[in-house]
């Protein structure tokens, strides 16, 4: 009779926790899908201010951030929906084009990647996102000799190849920042534990 017993509440804690398993899979589909969708409504907003911008020979507002002081040279951002943007990321490889944010957080990531640190003026730019599929999920998929741009608030195109990958430990900030790449782009492995991390370095600047 125990016996009996022990198994139905074995039996009962295997439903639970498959029942659990696909309900945080559904989380992540749903929050993956609609994190797709406002970044593309982002995007839209985005190229459209820029479009005028253009138009008009308006410059995109300096962006200040008391939080984070030691950020290196301060980049222009486009402000879409109360949020500030550097610009935006184009990864022809991977089939996408992303919105980037000025500041991060981790409300901030639910939507589009965003800044980490550094600047492309001085060529320390780190982006980060979540492993999203429309978002940074497939960065490991870069190969080396890939090309990737990031236009700026002003309209201005950086060019980069991507000349690395490696895998850092979670809380390696300095390593993550302190390299001698132009641009390094980043996304957690699938449970948090370590960063995907791709080197570029930058090859053309134009209008």
């Amino acid at each position: 009779m125990a016996r009996r017993i022990i198994g139905l509440i074995c039996m009962l804690l295997g439903v639970l926790l498959m029942a659990g398993a696909g309900f945080l899979l559904y989380e992540n589909h749903r929050e993956e899908a609609q994190a797709g969708g406002e970044s593309a409504a982002v995007l839209a907003q985005l190229r459209e201010a820029l479009a005028e911008e253009a138009q008009t020979g308006a410059t995109a507002a300096p962006h200040s951030d008391e939080t984070q002081t030691d950020v290196p040279r301060a980049m222009p951002t486009l402000e879409i929906e109360g949020q500030a943007y550097i610009g935006y990321l184009e990864l022809p490889t991977l089939g996408l084009t992303l919105p980037v944010m000025s500041d991060w957080s981790y409300e901030r990531l639910r939507i589009a990647p965003c800044r980490y640190w550094g600047s492309v003026y001085d060529d320390s730019l780190v982006i980060l996102a979540h492993n999203y599929a429309r978002h940074f999920g497939g960065i490991r998929d870069l190969e080396i000799g890939d090309t990737v741009q990031f236009i700026d608030a002003d309209g201005v195109i950086y060019r980069y190849v991507v000349a690395a990958q490696e895998t850092l430990e979670r809380g390696d900030v300095a390593a993550m920042t302190g390299s001698d790449y132009d641009l390094t782009l980043f996304t957690c492995t699938y449970g948090g534990r370590q960063r995907v991390t791709v080197r570029l370095n930058r090859v053309q600047t134009f209008e």
